[in-house]
């Protein structure tokens, strides 16, 4: 009985430990939808474009990146406190480039913060 209970017991602080530490405290998911802007001011979705997250302005090196997928919709998760900003590039051809750049996103713990993101 002894053996049992030692190892039930270490089961569940492994347990408890690895349910911590993958739940993040006030993680956040950043989504949204990218469109872009052409010459004639018509709306289209951008799918596959790159879409990264900074910390406070677009000057910082990013630290989270994900891509659009072909409904123009992007997600990124455990996303941590603060103030954020998301920018999206798309290149058509070699030519051609969109950037879009949301305006400030404060996380603070919620669920998911939306960040759509026009392109010009």
């Amino acid at each position: 009985m002894k053996i049992k209970m030692k190892y039930f017991g270490a089961v569940l602080i492994l347990s408890t430990a690895l349910f911590t530490v993958s739940c993040k405290k006030n993680a956040s998911t950043f989504q949204g939808q990218v469109r872009y802007i052409d010459s004639n001011g018509a709306y289209h979705i951008a799918d596959s474009a790159m879409i990264t997250l900074h910390k406070n302005d677009t000057g910082k090196v990013a630290e989270y990146t994900s891509y659009a997928d072909e409904e123009g919709i992007f997600q990124i998760q455990n996303v941590a406190d603060g103030i954020w900003v998301a920018k999206g590039e798309l290149w058509l051809d070699t030519l051609t480039q969109y950037v879009g750049i949301t305006k400030k996103l404060e996380c603070k713990g919620k669920d998911i913060v939306a960040a759509p993101i026009d392109m010009e």
